[in-house]
Formats: C-alpha cells, structure tokens, sequence
C-alpha cells in the first residue's frame, strides 16, 4: 500500500512541475552560526503575497560544500510541524547534505494575503568555515493547477571549538587583572 501510495505522490508531483508558475511568494533565511560538531540554526519566514490555497509543495536544499553541513530533520521544522512529521505526508530524500521535501497534503491549507509561516532548518557543522546553502520552495495551489516559487541562499558560518589551551589563557589573565585591581585597592 505504501508503495502504490509514493508512486502515486510521486507522478503527481512530476505533472506539477510542469505547471505555470506565478509571483506571490516570498522567503528570507537569517544566516546560521554554530561551534564545530554541534548545531548550527538558520530562521526564515515564507511570506504570501496573496491568499492561496496550499495543495503540496517541494522544499529542496543544496549545500555548496558537499559533507560540510549535514541537515537536521528531526530539529527542523515548517509551520512548527517537523521535517519528519511532514515526510509522513510525502516524500524526503535521503542525503543529509542536499536533502528535499515533497508533499501533497491530504486537504489543501488556506492562507490569507500577507499570512507568513516560519521556517527552522538545523545543521550540524564539521568543517569550519562559511557555507552556502541554496534553496528552493514550491508551493502548489489547493486544485494542484498552478505553482509559486521562492529561491534563495543562505549562509552557515562554523566556528572552531576553542582548544583548552585557550580557556587557560583566558583564565590566567583575568586572574592577573584581579590581582592588579585588587593590590591597587588595598
């Protein structure tokens, strides 16, 4: 059943990419920052321009450094509902460094001219640095009849993990300063 079932999302999802596409959507990420191997958080918000019913969409990424960023599903989320949570609708692609999302909702969801959704994409960082990060967003109207598009890019910045070399470095001259202060006290 399950099988017949992504068939089916899938071929649907093929006849929409060949619909007309329409101006009326809009996305804007903040860049992410976080310490190397742990979890670096990028914030967007998908504005309408005007009211549309939402029948499915395509939510697709592309990091620019290949095994540099991997793609959290579990911490990310659209609309406060998880990237797992929606996989359960539609499909996810496997990689964690160009991962995508593909649903067709099973009633489509109305939002009103203006309406905004956010969006929380979480990556673990193990190469130090700044990556790009492109994406792509495709909403599909409610009779799954024409498509809206927002492109874009984004950057995750990875900062190393201080060695402890350097918190000793830091704690002896605060403990110096403390010293100086405190024999000028006295």
């Amino acid at each position: 059943m399950y099988k017949t079932t992504l068939v089916a999302v899938t071929a649907t999802l093929l006849a929409l990419a060949s619909l007309p596409v329409q101006a009326g959507l809009n996305a804007s990420f903040s860049d992410g920052a976080g310490m190397q191997g742990a979890t670096a958080v990028a914030a967007g918000t998908v504005t309408f321009d005007a009211a549309l019913s939402v029948g499915g969409g395509e939510f697709n990424l592309t990091a620019q450094d290949a095994g540099a960023l991997f793609f959290l599903p579990e911490m990310s989320s659209i609309g406060g509902q998880s990237f797992s949570a929606l996989c359960s609708l539609g499909t996810c692609s496997a990689s964690s460094d160009n991962p995508g999302l593909s649903v067709i909702l099973p009633q489509p969801v109305d939002f009103a001219a203006g309406a905004s959704v956010s969006v929380v994409l979480a990556f673990r960082g193990d190469v130090v640095g700044v990556h790009a990060v492109d994406y792509s967003l495709v909403a599909f109207d409610g009779g799954l009849s024409q498509q809206y598009d927002a492109n874009g890019r984004f950057n995750v910045t990875v900062s190393p993990v201080p060695e402890p070399a350097a918190y000793a470095l830091l704690l002896g001259g605060l403990a110096a300063v403390a010293a100086r202060v405190r024999r000028r006290a006295v």
